[in-house]
C-alpha cells in the first residue's frame, strides 16, 4: 500500500522523509543494504503502551518486544518460565542450617563466596566483632577478647583449621602454644634472646580494685598480684621487704634557719639545695638576682620618689612594673599593711622628696554619709575601731593635733 506521504517501499507504511523514502529505507538505500533484512523495528508511537510479548507477561516492553526480565533471561539462556522475583521478598539461603538471606544463586554472600572459591560450605560463619565487644573468649583459661563464635582470634583459627590444643613447652607455663611450641610471650623472648624463666606480666585490667599481695603494702596490684614497685623487685631479685622510698612533697618554708623562701627540693629552697649539693657555705647571704635591682631610686616629674621592691605585700604596682612611691612604701612597711581606700600619705614640710617617717602623716578622706548626729556618731565609732589598734605606730611618726577643749568653746560663746 502506497500513497502520498507514505514510504515508496511497498511493505513499509512509514511517512516519507527524503526522496519518497522513510528515514530507515533511505539510509539503507544510500548505503546499498538490503531493504527488507533485517526487518525494521516497530517503533512505539507517542502515548502508546506495549506489553511484553512473552506469553501472559503484563509488564511493559523494554527490549526486543520483551520486558527487561525476559529480555535478560533470553540473552543469558535462563529459564523463561521461572516465576518473577517479587521486589522486597526475602529468600533464605539454600545452604542447610543457614538462616541468612539469599543474595546470589540462592546462597547468601558468605556461602556464595565459598562456592566460587571452592571452600568448605559447612564451616561455621565468623560473626562480626561488634557483637562480642567486652566479652572474653569462651575457651577455659583464655582472657582474650572474643572475636568469632565466642572465641578469640587464635582459638577461632584453631577451631576452623582443626588444630589440637597444645600447651607451651616452657616449664611452668600453662598457656597455649602458638609459635614453635611456645606461647606468644615465650616465643618473643626466644626470638629476642631474653630470659625465658622470668615471670610473665599479666594484664593490668585483671587486677582492678585489688591491692598488692605483699604484706603491709596497700598499693594497687599491677602484675602477678604485685604493685609496680614489688613487681620490679621480684623481676630484678631485690628483697621484697626492703623499705619503701617515700616521695617528699615540698610544702612550706625552707628548713634552713632564717630562710624565708619556699621549699623546692628536699625541704630546701633552690639556693640552699644548690649550696648543699655543691658543698658551699650554707650561711652565706642570699643575693637577689640583678634583674630586680632592689632599692634603686629614681624621681618622677612630679617630684615624688620611686623605689623598686618586687612583690611588695604580694601586690605588684599597676602599670609600673615593681616601682612604688617611696612615701607610700615606707608608711605601709611601718604599719605592716597596704593603705586602704581613702587613705593617703601627707608630707609635713611639703617636700615630696623628704620621705623620712618623721615627715610622713597618714590622712584619710573618708566622711560620713550625712550630717545627722546619729550618723556622725556611727562614723566616729568606725574611725576609732579602725585606727585605735595602730595608734602607737601613728604617734611615732606624727604628733596628734591640738583639739579644742570645752573651756575654749565656753570662751568663744562669751
Amino acid at each position: 500500500m502506497t500513497g502520498p506521504g507514505i514510504c515508496k517501499h511497498p511493505p513499509c507504511e512509514r511517512p516519507t522523509a527524503t526522496a519518497g523514502w522513510c528515514n530507515a529505507h533511505y539510509i539503507r538505500a544510500r548505503k546499498g543494504k538490503d531493504l527488507d533484512n533485517p526487518p525494521l523495528r516497530n517503533r512505539k508511537r507517542r502515548g502508546e503502551v506495549r506489553f511484553c510479548s512473552w506469553k501472559d507477561c503484563q509488564r511493559s516492553s523494554q527490549e526486543n518486544g520483551m520486558c527487561q526480565m525476559h529480555a535478560q533471561r533470553q540473552r543469558n539462556g535462563w529459564n523463561m518460565d521461572a516465576p518473577p522475583r517479587v521486589m522486597g521478598q526475602k529468600k533464605p539461603c539454600q545452604q542447610d542450617g543457614c538462616d541468612r538471606n539469599a543474595v546470589s544463586r540462592g546462597y547468601c554472600d558468605v556461602h556464595y563466596r565459598r562456592l566460587r572459591q571452592g571452600e568448605d560450605m559447612t564451616a561455621p560463619i565468623r560473626h562480626k566483632v561488634a557483637s562480642y565487644q567486652g566479652v572474653g573468649c569462651k575457651e577455659d583459661g583464655c582472657d582474650r577478647l572474643a572475636r568469632a563464635n565466642g572465641w578469640c582470634n587464635m582459638h577461632w583459627q584453631r577451631a576452623r583449621k582443626g588444630i589440637p590444643k597444645k600447651s607451651c613447652q616452657q616449664d611452668g607455663c600453662d598457656r597455649n602454644a602458638v609459635v614453635r611450641g611456645y606461647c606468644d610471650t615465650h616465643a618473643r623472648r626466644q626470638r629476642k634472646g631474653l630470659d625465658m624463666t622470668a615471670p610473665i606480666r599479666s594484664k593490668v585490667g585483671s587486677y582492678q580494685g585489688v591491692d598488692c599481695k605483699q604484706d603491709g603494702c596497700d598499693r594497687p596490684a599491677r602484675a602477678k598480684g604485685w604493685c609496680n614497685m614489688h613487681w620490679q623487685r621480684e623481676r630484678k631479685g631485690i628483697p621484697l621487704d626492703a623499705p619503701l622510698r617515700i616521695t617528699m612533697r615540698n610544702e612550706g618554708q625552707c628548713q634552713w634557719p632564717g630562710c624565708p623562701r619556699e621549699q623546692e627540693v628536699k625541704l630546701l629552697c633552690k639556693v640552699h639545695y644548690s649550696r648543699q649539693y655543691q658543698g658551699l657555705d650554707m650561711d652565706a647571704p642570699v643575693e637577689m638576682p640583678k634583674k630586680y635591682n632592689v632599692g634603686r631610686v629614681r624621681k618622677m616629674e612630679g617630684g615624688y620618689v620611686l623605689v623598686k621592691h618586687p612583690g611588695h605585700f604580694g601586690k605588684p604596682a599597676a602599670n609600673r612594673g615593681d616601682w612604688y612611691y617611696e612615701h607610700r612604701y615606707k608608711l605601709e612597711c611601718h604599719l605592716g599593711r597596704l593603705l586602704r581606700d581613702g587613705e593617703n600619705v601627707h608630707h609635713i614640710n611639703g617636700d615630696k622628696a623628704d620621705n623620712r617617717l618623721e615627715n610622713l602623716e597618714l590622712w584619710t578622706s573618708s566622711q560620713p554619709a550625712g550630717q545627722r548626729v546619729v550618723e556622725l556618731l556611727d562614723w566616729a565609732d568606725y574611725i576609732i575601731a579602725q585606727y585605735e589598734p595602730e595608734m602607737d605606730k601613728l604617734l611615732e611618726t606624727q604628733l596628734p593635733l591640738a583639739m579644742p577643749s570645752a573651756d575654749d568653746f565656753e570662751d568663744t560663746a562669751l
